[in-house]
């Protein structure tokens, strides 16, 4: 089985969630096993990337941020 998908905004919370990235991964992974986290750096980013997990099999995708995501 593939891993869940995790998009994340980095910049979103002013910055914070960047600040936290490994603290979230752990949180998500302890409920949902194992992730592939890809970190957004630029607006629309986040949709491209879950259309190309969907695309190429990703059954569970996790997107977390501000601002639109």
């Amino acid at each position: 089985a593939r891993p869940t998908l995790f998009i994340l905004n980095p910049a979103s919370a002013a910055g914070s969630t960047g600040r936290r990235v490994e603290a979230l991964r752990r949180r998500v992974e302890a409920s949902l096993g194992p992730v592939d986290l890809q970190a957004t750096c630029a607006p629309g980013e986040a949709t491209r990337l879950a259309r190309a997990a969907s695309e190429a099999g990703v059954e569970r995708i996790l997107v977390g941020g501000g601002d639109g995501t």
